[in-house]
């Protein structure tokens, strides 16, 4: 299996890399981020100065860069050299190279790391994608000090419904016309996707984001890896601090002396997740006091959902396997979906992908205007606080 920095180096492409040398652009891009973290993910700016912050698959530094100008002092693990040379100019020319205290390149599997050593430790957008990642998790939380954060991103399974089977349907359309070069499957995706990725915020150009998950084998059904898995895969104790989306009871309203024990916040948050799901498959934010379905319908419809990702990755891997192999799946994941409070929106976007997978071609593709704008909850961060 070809890992995701072997298929950077071999692809000579750094998936993260965008301009920040103008002024305006690097302060756009900060603003980003500190939305991220201090909004969604509860980590005000006034944390980061002075402490010691491990950053995993750091790529070329843009994003610790605007940690490193809160005070945060970094080490970095990242295994591609030209990634670290970008990195190492990036802080050159902000006058911030005296804030990394180490540089370490290699794989993080490779690296022994002193135990409690860091105040903060980020791990964005390649811990989910490593066969060993419990093994590497473990190893990332021991490292961290008591109180500690250690804030991740992953890839959820039903949040990448929409996303996944655009991959898919890339996949089935390169085939039929018998695509194998870079340039042609570009083209292809620009067709498809282009004037919708273009109507989104992001940073990254169109052929970067298209590389970097339609083309790369690092986006794929082995690699999405849910919360409940990741807390299930933690050995030593944590809590979850905080979350984008949030996942904990929006309506919580019991009394602050009321505490409830490890086990009990980890079981609220777990349960507070699955009800959540069909949310992340839609990504729409719905109005203040709407229902949430029972665990039992919230079960049920990611139950479905996994098996209809699982017969999408059996289409992009079975030999001679089309779309309509799905069906069965899709036709289970839109019964689950008819039980839930907000089937109204989710219904549509599950037709659109029934149509498309009849009949995959970019005409199809064009005129499914629910998936097409669907692009769900694929991507959260959570952060998880060392308590001991």
């Amino acid at each position: 299996m070809t890992s995701q920095a072997d298929f950077y180096k071999q692809e000579a492409f750094n998936p993260t890399s965008f301009d920040i040398s103008d002024e305006e652009t690097y302060r756009d891009h900060a603003r980003k981020r500190m939305n991220l973290y201090v909004n969604r993910l509860k980590l005000p700016q006034a944390l980061w100065k002075d402490r010691q912050v491990l950053e995993v698959g750091c790529a070329s530094g843009e994003n610790a860069l605007v940690l490193a100008e809160l005070g945060a002092r970094f080490t970095f693990v990242e295994a591609l050299q030209p990634f670290v040379d970008r990195l190492v100019a990036l802080f050159r020319e902000r006058k911030r190279e005296h804030q990394i205290s180490e540089i370490i390149v290699d794989e993080i599997q490779n690296v022994q790391l002193q135990d409690d050593a860091y105040d903060v430790i980020i791990a964005e957008g390649f811990l989910y994608t490593m066969p060993d990642r419990s093994a590497v998790l473990n190893q990332l939380v021991a490292a961290l000090r008591p109180d500690g954060l250690f804030c991740l991103s992953t890839l959820d399974p039903v949040g990448n419904f929409a996303q996944y089977f655009r991959k898919v349907l890339l996949a089935q359309l390169c085939r039929q016309a018998g695509v194998t070069d870079l340039e042609g499957k570009l083209a292809i995706a620009e067709q498809l996707f282009g004037r919708d990725y273009a109507a989104i915020p992001h940073s990254r150009p169109f052929a970067s984001w298209v590389r970097d998950n339609f083309l790369s084998p690092s986006y794929d059904r082995h690699c999405f890896w849910s919360i409940e898995e990741i807390l299930k895969s933690v050995e030593g104790d944590v809590r979850v601090y905080s979350s984008w989306p949030r996942i904990e009871h929006a309506n919580d309203n019991t009394w602050y002396k009321r505490v409830d024990s490890a086990d009990g916040e980890m079981q609220s948050n777990l349960q507070a997740y699955t009800l959540r799901l069909p949310g992340y498959l839609h990504g729409q934010t719905l109005a203040d006091g709407f229902p949430l379905p029972s665990m039992e319908e919230a079960a049920r419809f990611s139950e479905a959902a996994t098996k209809t990702m699982d017969a999408l990755s059996a289409v992009l891997h079975g030999e001679g396997l089309t779309m309509d192999a799905a069906m069965p799946a899709l036709d289970e994941l839109a019964l689950a979906a008819k039980a839930l409070p907000d089937h109204d929106v989710l219904l549509p976007i599950i037709e659109d992908a029934k149509n498309i997978a009849r009949e995959a071609s970019i005409e199809r593709y064009v005129q499914a205007s629910r998936l097409r704008q669907c692009w769900g909850v694929g991507y959260p961060y959570y952060v998880l606080q060392k308590t001991r």
